[in-house]
């Protein structure tokens, strides 16, 4: 494996790692407070988009990685945005896609 290919999975971990801990908070604030953060939300989906395409340049070297499900709870979260249901889009990021991105963390 080139030198790379793994500073990429490298950095792949520790986006991976970072989104699952906002995850957590902002799941969390929601959860206290019934606040929803567009700020932190729109932050989040930037780098969720971001650690799409690091793991899409990754895929060929690591075929255990299943982008489909993966953009699939994107697409969820996305239509929840739009159709402004803070309500689904927190379900959907915590019960649907975390366990997703720790199923990537484990297959890198």
């Amino acid at each position: 494996m080139s030198g790379n290919i793994q500073e990429l999975k490298n950095s792949i971990l520790e986006l991976t790692l970072n989104i699952t801990k906002r995850i957590n908070d902002i799941h969390d604030n929601f959860s206290d407070t019934n606040e929803f953060e567009n700020d932190r939300v729109f932050f989040l989906m930037e780098d969720l988009s971001t650690l799409f395409d690091g793991i899409n340049s990754i895929v060929d070297e690591t075929n255990t990685i299943d982008l489909l499900e993966f953009s699939e709870k994107l697409g969820m979260m996305i239509e929840a945005l739009e159709s402004n249901d803070e309500y689904l889009f927190h379900d959907v990021m915590i019960y649907e896609l975390k366990p997703v991105l720790e199923g990537i963390y484990e297959s890198i």
